[in-house]
Order: C-alpha cells, then sequence, then structure tokens
C-alpha cells in the first residue's frame, strides 16, 4: 500500500469524467464545449443567455490515454505535427496502467478520436491516443476492481 494524497482522486475523477471548474473549464470555455449542455437550461432571461444561444454546441474536452507516460499538465497535444490541443488534467492510472488526461482542443474540427502525440513530464514527446470518456465507468459507479476495463 501506498500513501499518495489527492492524486488517487484526481486520477479517479479523471477516468470517471468527473470535470473542475478552473482546470478543466473556465471563462473560456462553454458548457457545450465540456460536454455539459445537457444542462443548460436556456428558458428565461439572464446573463450571458444570448451567448449561450450562439456558441458553438461542439464537444472540444476528450479523453487522452498515453501507454508510455503521464502527460504534462499545460503540455501540447499534436496531430502530424500540427499542435491541436493541450492537457488540462492527467495522471498516471495504476487501475488501467497508463497515463489518463484530459485534452482541451483548440478547434472543435479536431475531435477525431485516434493517435496524436502528446508531452510527458520528461517534456519528450509520446504517442497517444484521444478517446472517448469516461475511461471507464459510464454508469459513473465506482469500479470494484472485478475486472480489468477495455480501453
Amino acid at each position: 500500500m501506498m500513501d499518495i494524497g489527492l492524486d488517487a482522486m484526481d486520477i479517479r475523477r479523471i477516468e470517471a469524467e468527473f470535470l473542475n471548474c478552473g482546470s478543466d473549464m473556465d471563462g473560456t470555455t462553454t458548457p457545450f464545449a465540456v460536454g455539459l449542455g445537457s444542462f443548460v437550461n436556456m428558458g428565461g432571461n439572464f446573463v450571458g443567455k444570448a451567448a449561450l444561444e450562439n456558441a458553438d454546441r461542439r464537444l472540444r474536452l476528450l479523453g487522452l490515454a498515453c501507454k508510455k507516460a503521464e502527460p504534462l499538465i499545460g503540455g501540447p497535444v499534436a496531430r502530424g505535427g500540427r499542435e491541436v490541443g493541450y492537457i488540462t488534467a492527467s495522471g498516471w492510472s495504476p487501475f488501467l496502467n497508463q497515463g489518463v488526461a484530459y485534452v482541451r482542443l483548440a478547434n472543435a474540427d479536431d475531435t477525431t478520436l485516434g493517435p496524436v502525440e502528446v508531452m510527458g513530464f520528461d517534456l519528450a514527446m509520446h504517442r497517444a491516443e484521444i478517446v472517448a470518456l469516461p475511461f471507464y465507468g459510464a454508469d459513473k459507479l465506482i469500479e470494484r476492481g472485478l475486472e480489468a476495463p477495455r480501453v
């Protein structure tokens, strides 16, 4: 057994797609960009309603899985040598035996799942995959480790 403090909670929240205001989303994102559009009630009048009515409704926050390294928070994600986004949160998942992260894409046109390169904590670029969220536990229940998930 190892004591690892809050890192364990951060890894689990990433695996299960629990978002953190301030890192995964901030004043530059809309609820739609981070997959929270279903929680937006457009009824009535409120500050920001016009902006939300005209906002791009496409998702820009996806998962990233890296077999060899833990992605660097704030580090670039590239496809074909072109930067397409950056890491907002990351951790090494002992359960999945790989680095897991959220990638915020610069453009909603770049949401294709599949291979990318990501900077690791070693500052080297590593092969990774953009994946759908959550990594496991789509029902949002804590997995009990009875069977290894497929990623």
